[in-house]
């Protein structure tokens, strides 16, 4: 099962303005795809008008510079699998409450200290652990803890907004023990990767998050998760 990752203006993402992986192979390749779900179809101006509001509420609370532009277009739309979005959230747990033997696979979610750090023990690395599954912002903005804020109207899971500058911190952190300078990003990444690694999966999803992490800082633009 996989999410998609875009790094884009979050009123283009409320319009449902964006192509997804999926959508982009059935458009290349001339295949026929039905879309399960309806995507988001905010009409416009309410869409700006929404980030707009966004914005000046994070404004009050972290001063003017926000960094936060919603301009431009999609930057990145890539797929996480998300057992391999787990598995990166377990390692991180792992830092802080290390379970010897556990095994970073398909059964990831099930790390004994994600639960406690989700419901707010301490971490090191809250802005990797605590946010959602299938939903969720990281803002290039930067603020210590994640925070809940709806986006639709009766969403059955508020999304969880972090911060993408904290987000590249966690994740260089986490590089450097997991062995790795580079992401899909970068020339010559797959040379990291051994076959046969039992931390293939976490692997797999540092790549991924820390392209689009460095995508949203360098852009100003957020990281959305839609799945």
């Amino acid at each position: 099962m996989s999410l998609d990752l875009l790094v884009m203006p979050l009123h283009k993402f409320l319009q449902g303005k964006f192509e997804t992986v999926v959508e982009r192979f059935a458009r290349e390749t001339d295949t026929a795809y039905h879309l399960v779900g309806a995507k988001p179809s905010v009409a416009e101006t309410d869409a700006q008008l929404f980030v707009q509001n966004f914005q000046q509420e994070l404004k009050r609370g972290l001063g003017p510079l926000i960094r936060w532009r919603d301009e431009g277009d999609v930057l990145l739309s890539k797929q996480l699998n998300v057992e391999a979005w787990h598995a990166l959230r377990a390692f991180a747990a792992d830092q802080s409450r290390a379970v010897p033997g556990f095994s970073f696979g398909n059964e990831s979610r099930n790390h004994p200290a994600l639960a406690s750090i989700y419901n707010g023990a301490p971490t090191a690395f809250v802005h990797i652990i605590r946010h959602n599954d299938c939903n969720g912002l990281y803002l290039p903005s930067d603020f210590e803890k994640p925070f809940k804020y709806a986006l639709f109207e009766n969403e059955s899971v508020v999304p969880l907004i972090g911060s993408s500058l904290k987000l590249l911190k966690e994740l260089n952190i986490l590089g450097q023990r997991l062995g790795l300078t580079k992401d899909e990003g970068d020339q010559g990444w797959t040379d990291q990767l051994k076959q046969d690694d039992p931390l293939a999966l976490v692997k797999s999803a540092w790549v991924v998050l820390r392209h689009a992490a460095r995508l949203s800082v360098s852009s100003r633009l957020p990281i959305i998760f839609y799945g």
